[in-house]
């Protein structure tokens, strides 16, 4: 009988489904039932649901997934920190600085940024708002960046649970793979230099010359082709080994979530940042499950009652964080009301969303990270 092959929740099955597989289906029935939207009242109304399902996702699903990531980078202790000081010290207090410069500009209208003084934005509350706008493109940007390096972890810890084992060259494969997912995105849907609208604050997308979006879908197909050949087809001939439905599974799922002629928009909108923060979860369950065992003897009341705590704690920091903490300070004397959002609001999503995509690019290191290690103990 084959041994059981390692995962992540202990089948491989729910694996499938909690990693991906479901979103898939989602996917797959939205874009099927798309054509008949308009004309079905029985698919327009259960369509039109996915904004409140998303809103309710959010409280408790989307923001524990930022707030644990905190929990596990700087709870790593001072060495940590220390080793990873751009991630975890600079890039907070950049942003924080940010922000509290747009909210004294925006609170002194007089105000002007001499060094600017040339541009018609550098003076008061447009300085303010030219400042969130840029913070605001920023994010745009880097979460493709964030999916991508996700996708690229999952990839890699599969890899380790199923022995397949994998040449620098065969890694750096898998990531163009992925990398070029989000180029191809950001460049259909961002790269054109339009300016939008963000809760009140203007911000303007790169203007990438018309070219580079041809660039971007060749670079995108000569990667995927180095994929199949180095990393299936040259994987299979040299040492006989089949890449698993889960190694590939990242793979598909991002490109189907992202590759603009597959979107489906109201997926793409509403449920692309639940099954992303769905999949991170799974992840962190793995390795705190490790943590838990190594610190307490194993019981299995003791560890679902332990887990509840630390769940409803995650829901109620996430609350706090994105929603309660921003209100309240919207609601003060130091609030500024942006057409019907605060500003503090803002500068929360904008903030925690930012270093959170930061905060990952170092957490799931298994050269360095006690936390990626757990994963395949």
């Amino acid at each position: 009988m084959p041994a059981k092959k390692a995962s992540l929740l202990g089948s491989r099955a729910l694996d499938f489904w909690l990693v991906g597989g479901a979103s898939l289906v989602v996917w797959g029935v939205l874009k099927l039932l798309a054509p008949m939207q308009a004309e079905y009242w029985a698919i327009s109304r259960h369509v039109g649901n996915l904004a409140a399902f998303s809103s309710t996702a959010a409280l408790l699903v989307n923001y524990p997934h930022f707030m644990v990531s905190y929990k596990l980078s700087y709870g790593q202790g001072r060495g940590f920190v220390a080793r990873h000081c751009w991630q975890l010290i600079v890039v907070p207090l950049l942003l924080f600085t940010a922000m509290a410069t747009s909210w004294y500009f925006m609170r002194n209208r007089d105000m002007s940024f001499i060094p600017l003084a040339q541009f018609d934005w550098s003076h008061g509350q447009a300085f303010g708002r030219k400042i969130m706008g840029s913070l605001v493109s920023l994010m745009y940007f880097t979460v493709g960046w964030h999916y991508a390096k996700q996708m690229f972890g999952i990839m890699m810890v599969y890899a380790k649970f199923d022995h397949y084992k994998l040449s620098n060259l065969q890694r750096n494969a898998t990531k163009c793979g992925l990398f070029g997912v989000w180029f191809v995105n950001y460049v259909a849907f961002s790269g054109y230099g339009a300016t939008h609208d963000y809760s009140g604050i203007t911000y303007s997308d790169l203007a990438a010359p018309p070219w580079l979006k041809d660039v971007m879908w060749g670079f995108y197909i000569a990667s995927i082709a180095a994929f199949l050949y180095l990393v299936v087809y040259k994987k299979y001939r040299d040492d006989g080994q089949k890449p698993s439905a889960l190694f590939m599974l990242p793979m598909v799922s991002f490109a189907i979530w992202w590759i603009p002629s597959l979107v489906q928009n109201d997926f793409y909108m509403l449920l692309v940042p639940f099954f992303h923060s769905l999949q991170y979860l799974c992840f962190v369950r793995k390795s705190e499950n490790v943590a838990f065992d190594e610190q307490m003897p194993a019981n299995e009341m003791s560890s679902f009652a332990s887990f509840s705590v630390y769940a409803l704690g995650l829901v109620f920091a996430g609350w706090l964080a994105f929603e309660m903490i921003p209100s309240f300070l919207d609601n003060g004397k130091s609030g500024i009301n942006i057409e019907g959002l605060g500003f503090f609001f803002i500068c929360a999503t904008l903030f925690i969303n930012i270093h959170h995509y930061f905060i990952d690019n170092v957490l799931w290191r298994f050269q360095t990270s006690d936390v990626a290690k757990r994963l395949v103990k």
